[in-house]
């Protein structure tokens, strides 16, 4: 997983609630925006890895797994649609770049 992946998994994770999953819209919306994002910039988003990383970063299990279908229907070809947009800035993932060079 590249840091850039790692970085925006842990933006999600900050942001969301991380007990209710991605039930709630707004943090449905902000995985699907920064998954997108990241796979619009040309990073691999690899499921299996992903799902682990949720594990043990606090997701619960049915979080994590709605997570990796996130990653697995974009690695398929779909589009995720949030129920809002916007929820990130259209710089984030620059943000994220200069916060890993910077630490």
């Amino acid at each position: 997983m590249s840091p850039l992946v790692e970085k925006a998994l842990t933006t999600i994770s900050n942001s969301n609630n991380l007990s209710d999953g991605l039930s709630h819209p707004n943090d449905s919306s902000r995985t699907k925006e920064m998954l997108t994002k990241l796979q619009k910039e040309g990073e691999v988003l690899n499921a299996g890895e992903i799902y682990n990383w949720a594990l043990q970063n606090n997701w619960t299990e049915g979080g994590a797994k709605e997570l990796k279908n996130l990653v697995d229907k974009l690695n398929s070809g779909k589009t995720l649609r949030p129920s809002q947009k916007n929820m990130w800035s259209r710089d984030i993932l620059e943000k994220l770049k200069k916060e890993i060079v910077d630490n």
